[in-house]
């Protein structure tokens, strides 16, 4: 049951992973706090200092959140939005590679059945650089979240990812 990924494909998200918390930013300490559902859901926006914080969770599980504006231009019209995530480990062992987002107010892209190794690639690229443009395949690929805007894509779509 459940999903299998090959060998290699472990490896590479491992390697992800460990690039993306090895991330120089802010050291955020939440000490033995937890969400309602015992994930760490519940970091606000006012307790980053920098754009970018990463820390582990009371059972030792590693996270990262950042705080970015976005400039999607689409038919013609120019849209600005904010963003506010938090990526984390879902399991505490070792082994397991399911990474998932979450935030208050508006999240980046969405990891629903977990996230996906194109997505890391991005996060890490995006962390890394701190700005960074994609086009409409690529918005899809990383299933960037515009569920709260009735935003249609035009073929030529951009979306600018600023790590602010």
């Amino acid at each position: 049951m459940g999903n299998i990924i090959s060998p290699e494909a472990r490896r590479s998200i491992q390697n992800l992973a460990t690039k993306i918390f090895a991330i120089e930013c802010q050291i955020l300490d939440i000490g033995s706090r937890q969400g309602a559902t015992g994930y760490i859901d519940f970091i606000g926006q006012n307790e980053l200092i920098e754009s970018i914080a990463k820390g582990c969770d009371s059972v030792g599980r590693n996270f990262i959140v950042w705080k970015a504006d976005c400039i999607l231009t689409s038919n013609n019209q120019v849209s600005n939005f904010s963003t506010f995530t938090t990526f984390f480990k879902r399991y505490i062992e070792f082994d397991s590679v399911l990474y998932h987002t979450c935030g208050h107010g508006h999240k980046l892209f969405t990891t629903e059945g977990g996230c996906t190794e194109a997505q890391m690639e991005f996060l890490l690229k995006l962390l890394e650089t701190r700005d960074l443009t994609i086009n409409k395949d690529q918005i899809e690929t990383y299933r960037i979240i515009f569920d709260t805007w009735d935003i249609k894509l035009s073929d030529d779509a951009t979306l600018q990812v600023i790590v602010r």
